[in-house]
This record gives structure tokens, C-alpha cells and sequence, in this order.
């Protein structure tokens, strides 16, 4: 019987040695069938997983993200041994001294494979790697054959410490993130170097079946693969049983979030996004880890994104249709750069940016732009005009151009500050008569308007349309001394490697005078002062700006400044129609437009003086007996019978 039982052994030995031979035999006759057939693997010398590029605020902080793949690469050593220990034991504990291939488990498998007519995995993490980089994950004979050759030919050109970080760098693990440092962040809200063993033990679970292995998708079979690799860790002796036993029966306490967070400032990424990927390409934005460092004051964006919530929720409560939209920006007077940007209410239901994109009639906000043009040709702030009924000549076959107040009243004559301060719309077009429309279309060039400003009587009024970023830029130009920043926010780019793509700086343009932009900006603080927007006297700084409301208070604006940033503030809906009676930029935009200069007075230094506008040197101030101190260019000053000159 014992001799029957040595036969039987021998035999059974001898047979599993010749379909091993066999087995072997045909390998490498295949093997050497496909070797011409596959991609250079040289060519993983110079080959870039695809990572995160990431968008910062002007203070460091991530602001957004953009990814086909999220990855965040690591060395080797950045891999902390528990998370190793724990992807071995999971995957491949022959890793560290196989070629590229168990093969026992390849026999194994082949004639299970056989036997039931069906194709299993016996791969290594090489062969995983292969897969991946290479081929496809269809399950066929020709793919396994060629996945062997590839694994193979790694194993030959590169160390394990090389495979292996290849390995974690690649892999995805469920709900967009690619690579054991996403992984977790993803899961743990923490870098790899700092998980847990019951932590590592997770992730490299997850490896198996992905997203079917997630603690966000089934608990029971995260807890049931974590407590598998804990046991094949033991099993392999890179821990104790105890210490497998202990991390069993911890539950899973996931830290992170399944989907990326959201952006404070949704608008501005998005510009971003567009002006990026039109420079670079989708491919090179999306997979090339670029460094995209902006302009934004994180502080001052989410001020702006709350007031503008705010400011909404209080024009909406009332409404039979609450859909009424707004959109914020602010500038730095001296660089042209963005500092916060909120195109609209809500990012998710729609991206179309508000503040960039939509061209509305910007009501009153143009008037500055006609006073500008009459500092220039020698009016000031005492010169009178005439606010009295007047009927223009529209054109042949046309009606008449009758101009009206807001307040259907006429007051005779007004100096060009009550004018301005007041908002009076038949001095203000009786004004762009006599200066020309052409001549004040030319001015709002100037200023950086790039929409088109017809030359009608009208334009006075605003019945012009443009955007709010072109409206703000050209306001900055007064307490900037007339010079006009070209707006951008992108600072720097940088790739991977750290190269610089790109840098900007700023771009002055003289646009106006410094005198003549002085006593532009001394009459819109009256404005903030004693006019329309008197209200934001009340901050106690110093303020100057220009509320607007269309005719039919479709829009209402509120654009102003300090002498450090210029705040641009547009109310309506996106359909052209009605806000309301009284529904001005007094009403509906200046509250929101105070809600983010509070924010921007407050992050002044409490210990610091007040900023202050500089004049220029040929800027006299003259105390008129009306109590006011004005402001002239030199030569334009009235006489002696109107007060004592001051340099």
C-alpha cells in the first residue's frame, strides 16, 4: 500500500513537472511571438504620470484644481514602510524576490485556467504596473502573454524601490484620486507618511476592486478587505497577530470627502480655467502639476461672495420671481490685478461669470466719463450748467430726444459738482452736446473701455452696454493718477518641474491727466459724500464712486474706490427686465458694494494712518464760501472774490 502511495506521488509529481515544462515551453515560444510587438519600455525614462495642477490665492491657500487624474506624486521614501508592508501583503508578497512573475502562481492559475475554461488573475505588481501603463485590462490570452514580456523587461530596466513607487504613483483607488498620497488625503484627509496601520491596511484594500472597496460605497466589504490585508500582513510577518488582531476591531473612520471641495471663488477659477487651457491646451493644463499662483484675496473674496448672497436674499424675499442676479469685483488701484471676482449667485447651476462675460447698459456709471472729458477741455467743479427742458434732432425720420430727471424735476442752473453729485441727467447730456459724442466715446477708450461706446446723446446716460470689469477698471484710473492698469490675475505659472511658464506684472497706460483725474476723483467723493451714494459716508473712510440705474431699472450699479482698490457692483436679471420701482444702484447695489469695503477697510492696520489720495503738484484747493474746499487744476481756480488760494 505505502509503495502504491510513493507510485501514485511520483507519478503525480512527474506529470505536474512535464505540464510545467510544457507549460514553459510554450511561454517562450510565445514570448518570443510578441516581444516585437510591444511599446519600448525606455520609454518610462521620461514618462509623467498626470497630476493635480492647483490654483493659489495670492496668500498661499488652494483655491481650485485641475485634473483628469487627482494625483499627487511621491518618492519612495515619502511611502511610510507600513503602507509598503501593507500593499505587499495585499497584492504581491513575492514582490521583493520575484523577477516580474510567480511563477508557481502562474501554473497554478494556468490550470485552473484550463480546467474551467476561464481566465484569472495571477498578477504581480509588476504585471499590475504593466497593465496599466501599457495594455489594456480586456481578459484575454494575447494580454497576459504580453503583460508577462512587459513585466519582465521592468523588472530588467528598473530596482523595486523604482517598480514599486511607479506602482503607488499609479493606481487608482476609487472616487477620482490616483496614487497612495490622493488616496489619502481622499480617505483620511492626511498624507500617506502619517496613516495608521489600520489606515494603510485600507487603502491597500482598496486596490482590489477600486471603488467596490470603498468605505464611501460598501463599509462591509472596506472592513472585510482591510481585515484581510491585516491578516496577510501577519501572515507574512511584517506584524505580529496581536497587532492584527487590535486593528480589527477598530472601526473605519474616514476624514476626507468622496468629491473635491468647492472652491471659495468658483467664477475666478473658471476664468482662469479658460485663459489657461486657450494658452497651454486641455493636455498640458489638465496632466502637467502646474503651479498656478493669483492675485485673489482669499478674505476679500469670501466677503464679496457673502454680500453678494446676502444682498440677494434681501431683493429676492419679496419677489414673485426670486431669480434676480448680481455680480462683484475689485481691483488694485496700482497693479490692475483681480483681488476677488463673484460672478453670480450660484456657480453650480449655471458659469456664466457676470462680472466678465455679461454686457449690460450701465446706466449713470457712464457719467463720469462725460465729466472727465469737460475737466479736460476746462470745465471745473463751480462751472455752471443748465438743467432746464431741451429737445435734440435724433436723426432724419426720427423723434425728438427729450432728456428727463430721475425726479422729473428741473433745477435751472447747477455747477457741474451738484451736476455729477446728483446724478442730473439733462446737464449731464446737455454736457455731451457741447463736448461731442464722438469726442466722449474717444475718453471711454481711454478709460479701457473696450465695448462699443456709440456716439450718441444717449451714451451719456448709459444706454451703452459693457461689462463690470470694464466699468471698474476705468473708475481705477482715478485715484490711480490717471494711469490705467491693464486687470489681470494670473502672477506666475510653473510646471512640475518648477520652471516658469509664465510671469506678469503690471501694464500702466496713461489714460488721463493726474490733475485732471484728481478733480475727477474729488468730485466722485462728493458723490460719496453729499450724492447718490452718501450712505457709504457712514464707513468714516475716504471713498469716492458712482451708483447707476438704466431708465427702465433693469441694472443698477455701484462702482467705487478708496485710493488702494476699486470695487465694481452690477444688480439684475439675466433676461433684461424690470427690478422694480426705485430698484436704483442707491438701493440695490450700494448696500452690497459697503458689505465688501468693510471687509477690505478692516484689513488695514489698526495702527496705520488712513490712506490718503495724492494730488498732484498743479492741483490748487480753493475754500469757496459755500463751506467747501475745492479742488482746481492750476489756472482754472476762480478769483479772489471766491476765497484764498492754497497749494
Amino acid at each position: 500500500m505505502e509503495h502504491s502511495v510513493i507510485r501514485v506521488a511520483r507519478q503525480a509529481t512527474i506529470a505536474l513537472a512535464f505540464v510545467a515544462a510544457i507549460s514553459l515551453g510554450i511561454a517562450s515560444g510565445v514570448l518570443f511571438v510578441y516581444a516585437g510587438d510591444l511599446p519600448q519600455i525606455s520609454a518610462l525614462d521620461d514618462h509623467a504620470l498626470p497630476t493635480i495642477s492647483r490654483v493659489y490665492a495670492a496668500d498661499g491657500e488652494v483655491i481650485g484644481e485641475f485634473a483628469i487624474e487627482r494625483r499627487v506624486l511621491v518618492r519612495y521614501d515619502q511611502i511610510p514602510p507600513v503602507l509598503r508592508n501593507a500593499i505587499v501583503a495585499a497584492e504581491d508578497g513575492d514582490f521583493f524576490t520575484h523577477i516580474g512573475l510567480s511563477i508557481p502562481h502562474i501554473v497554478v492559475t494556468l490550470m485552473r485556467d484550463i480546467i474551467r475554461q476561464e481566465l484569472h488573475g495571477a498578477s504581480t505588481l509588476t504585471q499590475q504596473l504593466a497593465r496599466q501603463l501599457f495594455l489594456t485590462l480586456e481578459k484575454t490570452w494575447e494580454r497576459k502573454i504580453k503583460e508577462a514580456i512587459l513585466s519582465i523587461q521592468i523588472e530588467k530596466r528598473y530596482t523595486k524601490e523604482e517598480i514599486f513607487t511607479m506602482y503607488c504613483n499609479k493606481m487608482y483607488f476609487g472616487h477620482g484620486a490616483y496614487g497612495v498620497e490622493a488616496a489619502s488625503r481622499l480617505y483620511f484627509d492626511k498624507s500617506a507618511k502619517d496613516l495608521q496601520l489600520e489606515e494603510a491596511a485600507l487603502i491597500a484594500g482598496i486596490l482590489q476592486g477600486n471603488v467596490r472597496q470603498s468605505p464611501y460605497v460598501n463599509m462591509r466589504a472596506a472592513l472585510r478587505r482591510r481585515d484581510y490585508t491585516l491578516q496577510r500582513m501577519a501572515d507574512e510577518g511584517f506584524i505580529t497577530q496581536a497587532q492584527a488582531d487590535a486593528s480589527k476591531k477598530k472601526p473605519i473612520v474616514t476624514r476626507g470627502q468622496p468629491t473635491p471641495p468647492r472652491s471659495p471663488a468658483p467664477y475666478f477659477v473658471e476664468e482662469i480655467r479658460q485663459t489657461l487651457e486657450s494658452e497651454y491646451g486641455a493636455r498640458q493644463l489638465y496632466e502637467n502639476g502646474l503651479r498656478i499662483h493669483t492675485s485673489l484675496n482669499l478674505e476679500l473674496q469670501e466677503a464679496a461672495a457673502r454680500a453678494l448672497e446676502e444682498g440677494l436674499a434681501r431683493l429676492n424675499k419679496s419677489r414673485k420671481d426670486p431669480s434676480v442676479e448680481a455680480a462683484v469685483l475689485a481691483l488694485d488701484n496700482h497693479t490692475g490685478q483681480i483681488l476677488a471676482m463673484v460672478g453670480g449667485s450660484d456657480f453650480a447651476r449655471t458659469k456664466f461669470n457676470r462680472a466678465v462675460q455679461a454686457k449690460r447698459q450701465i446706466g449713470s456709471t457712464f457719467k463720469p466719463i462725460v465729466y472727465t472729458a469737460a475737466v479736460d477741455r476746462g470745465y471745473t467743479a463751480v462751472s455752471e450748467l443748465q438743467d432746464e427742458p431741451i429737445s435734440y434732432v435724433a436723426g432724419p425720420g426720427q423723434p425728438l430726444y427729450t432728456p428727463r430727471n430721475y425726479d422729473h424735476r428741473f433745477e435751472g442752473s447747477v455747477t457741474l459738482r451738484r451736476a455729477l453729485e446728483q446724478s442730473r441727467n439733462v446737464p449731464t447730456v446737455r454736457l455731451m452736446y457741447e463736448l461731442g459724442p464722438r469726442h466722449v466715446a474717444d475718453y471711454a477708450r481711454r478709460l479701457g473701455f473696450t465695448s462699443e461706446v456709440r456716439p450718441y446723446l444717449s451714451s451719456a446716460l448709459g444706454a451703452n452696454e459693457a461689462s463690470l470689469l470694464e466699468v471698474t477698471n476705468a473708475f481705477s484710473v482715478f485715484p490711480n493718477q490717471g494711469v490705467r492698469m491693464h486687470p489681470y490675475a494670473i502672477l506666475r505659472v510653473t510646471d512640475r518641474t518648477g520652471s516658469v511658464l509664465q510671469e506678469n506684472r503690471p501694464d500702466p497706460r496713461e489714460a488721463i491727466r493726474a490733475d485732471t483725474a484728481y478733480v475727477m476723483l474729488s468730485l466722485l467723493q462728493g458723490v460719496a459724500t453729499r450724492g447718490t451714494a452718501a450712505r457709504a459716508a457712514s464707513l468714516g473712510w475716504p471713498l469716492g464712486g458712482k451708483t447707476g440705474t438704466t431708465n427702465d431699472y433693469t441694472d443698477a450699479w455701484m462702482v467705487g474706490f478708496d485710493p488702494d482698490i476699486t470695487i465694481g457692483v452690477w444688480v439684475g436679471y439675466d433676461k433684461k427686465k424690470k427690478l422694480g420701482p426705485s430698484m436704483t444702484g442707491t438701493v440695490a447695489a450700494l448696500p452690497i458694494w459697503m458689505d465688501v469695503m468693510k471687509t477690505h477697510i478692516a484689513q488695514h492696520p489698526g495702527d496705520e494712518p488712513k490712506p490718503a489720495f495724492t494730488s498732484p503738484g498743479n492741483i490748487v484747493f480753493v475754500q469757496l464760501d459755500n463751506g467747501v474746499r475745492e479742488a482746481f487744476i492750476a489756472g482754472t481756480q476762480p478769483g479772489a472774490a471766491f476765497g484764498e488760494t492754497e497749494e
